[in-house]
């Protein structure tokens, strides 16, 4: 064999070694671990086959401002909001048609004005459930808060006052709040006056 040609071979075949030893030592084709989900982050969503998960639901959706999680607390089709008789009184005509569309829109532009910000949680106290066998009405005095960008504004970040929801199980035995009622206490900032700030954007 030419001298030439040995030598070219001795050179790729350091070359190939040169590079195998590279590969396993980046490990390029190992597969990572996945990384375990964070505690805590609100995100996480369960079934709700019992109506205090809804509770639940609602409370990491409004921790973490998931607004598709903060939805799916809510019925398709039936969904009612009652706002306070204060607020109705100051804003007549806007609470006549509010659905659940109107739950998307104001808690998109609420999370939208809270984005990289921290603290939003909902409390609730003095809870009262009443159960039969497809539905349970669930009442306690809320505080709500959520740190957004518009306290400049006059916009509070806490809202508090007593909510009734009517929750109840589909065909599936599934829940959802199908009606839900706010209730002022005093002259508080309540969540009804939250969506009126927050549903025109």
């Amino acid at each position: 064999m030419p001298r030439t040609s040995l030598h070219t071979i001795k050179t790729l075949g350091f070359l190939s070694l040169l590079t195998i030893l590279f590969v396993q030592a980046c490990g390029v084709f190992e597969t990572r671990k996945a990384q375990p989900p964070q505690a805590g982050d609100g995100s996480t969503f369960i079934q709700p086959d019992q109506p205090d998960i809804v509770i639940t639901n609602l409370q990491n959706a409004i921790k973490s401002l998931n607004t598709q999680n903060y939805l799916r607390c809510f019925s398709d089709s039936t969904f009612t909001f009652d706002a306070t008789t204060a607020s109705k009184q100051s804003n007549p005509g806007l609470w006549d048609n509010w659905n659940k569309a109107s739950e998307q829109i104001y808690f998109n532009n609420l999370s939208t004005a809270a984005q990289n910000l921290t603290g939003d949680q909902l409390q609730l106290s003095n809870p009262r459930s009443v159960q039969s066998p497809n539905m349970d009405q669930f009442s306690a005095d809320y505080t709500l808060t959520v740190v957004h960008n518009r306290s400049s504004s006059g916009i509070p970040t806490v809202a508090s006052g007593r909510l009734i929801f009517i929750i109840r199980a589909d065909s599936y035995g599934l829940w959802y709040i199908t009606s839900w009622t706010d209730i002022g206490t005093g002259s508080t900032f309540t969540w009804s006056d939250l969506k009126v700030a927050f549903i025109k954007g």
